[in-house]
């Protein structure tokens, strides 16, 4: 998704780029919907895949620019993190690239799509604020990581305007930002009401409390990697099963990409409700029996049951659950009842069972799960807002009042001794003061809860 939002004030104009960048598909802010591709397929989607190819000859194809049967590297963003702070089953499943290649592209077609839409001129006598959306847990030195990939790959670089400033917002900010503006002036909605918003993403599912007009947000932030590649992953697993091994090793990459693409991500995966039904897919040539064909059996099939599906959903669907219903009993702790609302964004958001299941399991909350593109779109819608607040161009009428600190933050400090409360080995004499101090101190800047 991309987005340029300008401002005619003095001293200058400026051009604010909101960028989620995802483990599975990354967005710009303004919603210009045509991205790069040489292909016959659309582009014109809210994101674009965070894939990047490396073909012969130096050839990099990023987003939809790649061919669908081509090997690409995914969930790059994932080494911004030091395997010590990911699960096994995630450490397992990153391929190693560095996030720079993409963003470099990622780069080349925003500026390339900003300038389309408001002039080249204005474009290079405007100033740039970069804003970068990030997961709520990712520790401090993956922000340094994710500034210097996106210096490395030029997002920084020395313009005409001035140097151009990078910022970043927590994913689950962003979209409680972008929800709570899509919610004003509803009547429904008075001061006290407290609300969750579950952003699920590709690879993590982030949970954020707040309420209406008061200290917010009112409990901490959760992150779980517990995202719709996990049930992507589970989903290749029970085919695998039904196909046999037999079967699918005569499966070369691209067949495997073509079955998952048309059967799965474009079907079953966006369809299921958790209702009883089956799906027949046809085994491909490749793993048919020609002996068997000869005889008259036809092209072989597997038959998919809601079962099997479920299987591939459940894993990932009860994590979620449990993290929602952590959330929510954080929330009766602190406010003394329910939240009002659970709000679902992100891809995985728009999911129909997980939508079911989570109405099964939250009756006296509503669940609320909008359609179209605005839940997948959410991070990105507000973190332009965000950073045009923060600069003053725009006045952005919702906003965070307060946030509750996930890490403490301390300086170590001398104060006048007292017999009582200090530690002895700590005592010294200070000339300065002419006075018995006592070393080895600590004044707490911030406290988490």
């Amino acid at each position: 998704m991309d987005a340029a939002q300008s401002a005619d004030a003095p001293p200058s104009n400026t051009v604010i780029i909101g960028i989620d960048f995802g483990t599975t598909y990354s967005s710009r802010m303004e919603v210009i919907a045509s991205w790069e591709s040489d292909l016959h397929s659309t582009s014109d989607e809210e994101k674009t895949p965070s894939a990047i190819s490396f073909g012969t000859n130096n050839k990099v194809s990023w987003g939809y620019n790649i061919s669908l049967y081509a090997e690409q590297v995914k969930w790059f963003k994932l080494l911004l993190i030091d395997d010590k702070d990911l699960p096994d089953d995630v450490k397992d499943s990153v391929k190693i690239k560095e996030a720079r290649a993409y963003l470099k592209k990622h780069n080349k077609s925003a500026n390339e799509r900003i300038t389309e839409t408001v002039s080249r001129n204005l474009v290079n006598y405007s100033k740039f604020h970069i804003v970068i959306t990030i997961p709520a847990i990712w520790p401090e030195y993956a922000r340094v990581r994710m500034r210097n990939a996106a210096s490395d790959a030029g997002m920084l670089g020395k313009r005409i305007a001035g140097d151009t400033e990078l910022s970043f917002i927590s994913e689950p900010e962003a979209a409680a930002l972008a929800t709570l503006s899509d919610m004003q002036g509803r009547s429904d909605l008075k001061i006290g009401d407290s609300f969750v918003v579950v952003d699920c993403g590709g690879d993590a599912v982030d949970l954020i409390s707040y309420e209406v007009v008061s200290i917010a947000p009112m409990v901490d932030k959760e992150c779980g990697l517990c995202g719709a590649v996990f049930v992507d992953e589970a989903f290749l697993e029970v085919l695998k099963h039904k196909f046999g091994k037999k079967s699918w090793k005569k499966m070369d990459p691209e067949t495997r990409q073509r079955l998952v693409h048309d059967e799965w991500e474009h079907g079953i995966k966006q369809t299921f409700d958790g209702r009883e039904r089956s799906w027949t897919i046809k085994m491909p040539f490749e793993c048919v029996d020609i002996q068997q064909m000869k005889k008259g059996g036809g092209q072989p099939k597997v038959t998919l049951t809601a079962a099997d599906v479920r299987a591939a959903f459940q894993p990932t669907v009860d994590k979620i659950r449990g993290m929602v219903n952590e959330q929510v009993l954080a929330v009766k702790t602190t406010n003394g009842v329910d939240p009002k609302y659970v709000i679902m964004v992100g891809g995985f958001g728009r999911c129909k069972y997980l939508l079911s299941s989570l109405k099964e399991s939250f009756r006296d909350t509503e669940i609320l799960q909008s359609r179209g593109s605005g839940p997948w779109a959410a991070i990105c819608r507000g973190a332009v807002p965000h950073a045009a607040s923060l600069r003053g161009l725009a006045p952005f009428s919702v906003e965070v009042q307060a946030r509750i600190a996930r890490i403490s933050c301390i300086v170590k400090m001398s104060e006048n001794r007292c017999p009582w409360k200090h530690d002895p080995a700590d005592k010294y004499w200070n000339d300065d003061y002419q006075a018995w101090k006592a070393n080895n101190q600590m004044d707490w800047l911030l406290k988490a809860v």
